[in-house]
């Protein structure tokens, strides 16, 4: 499976069992909130925590402990969230403005923006597009300004689509086979992830990436930091911000 079942994650987090929760003040103006569990489907270890400080920031962790056993390798290690309709202002710093992955990184790091729209490429066939690779924080904003920041410590690859994941996987022409066919979504499905593994493709189809490029299957832990956005701050600043407490 080191070259292939990796569809058998797509749903994996549905097999998610919550083994233990636990709150607790770790400090002044510091509480945290700790959630072990149990990826059943592969006996895999998953702790969340979230660290809520006095600012109204919150600190996000995730700790993944492969099970033994024969596992597919990941195809991304991350978390996913939905905005509702409105938040499709996107800018950030990282790699751009052009798609960006693991295996393609042919872009310099600046300040990028645009809608959320213009990160979709209308591949004959949908799938997977418009990821930002070595992204120091992204925001999500209405017209308004208003919205949220997610910084990486220190770095996060990204995807903001109006397309679900599911919308981009389709086994025959009866499914989402051509752009025509994607639901007309005005959501934006959010990724912040710690990596996907690379596109491959060497041999212009189906070669799997090189190992360098592989998420093998290792405790891997990554964090990231959110800011909720009232219109009108120094996303730059905020960005760069230490925010402890």
């Amino acid at each position: 499976w080191s070259d292939g079942g990796w569809g058998l994650w797509r749903d994996a987090h549905e097999t998610w069992t919550m083994k233990s929760l636990e709150v607790k003040q770790s400090g002044p103006g510091r509480i945290e909130i700790v959630a072990d569990g149990v990826i059943e489907r592969f006996n895999s270890k998953q702790r969340l925590t979230w660290t809520v400080l006095g600012s109204g920031d919150i600190g996000v962790e995730m700790t993944f402990w492969p099970g033994e056993g024969r596992i597919p390798t990941l195809p991304r290690f991350g978390m996913q969230t939905t905005l509702r309709e409105g938040f499709d202002r996107l800018v950030w710093l990282g790699k751009g403005p052009q798609e960006t992955y693991w295996d393609r990184q042919d872009a310099r790091v600046g300040l990028c923006r645009g809608t959320v729209a213009e990160q979709f490429f209308s591949y004959i066939k949908p799938q997977e597009t418009g990821n930002k690779e070595a992204v120091r924080w992204v925001a999500l904003t209405d017209a308004q300004g208003r919205g949220l920041l997610a910084v990486g410590e220190p770095l996060l690859s990204v995807n903001a689509l109006h397309a679900a994941t599911e919308d981009l996987f389709a086994a025959t022409q009866k499914e989402n086979f051509y752009p025509y066919q994607l639901p007309a979504r005005k959501t934006v499905t959010l990724n912040l992830d710690l990596k996907q593994r690379g596109l491959g493709g060497d041999n212009s189809w189906g070669a799997m990436p090189h190992d360098a490029f592989m998420l093998w299957l290792w405790p891997t832990t990554y964090r990231y930091r959110l800011h909720v956005l009232n219109g009108g701050e120094d996303l730059a600043a905020l960005g760069r911000t230490r925010v402890d407490d």
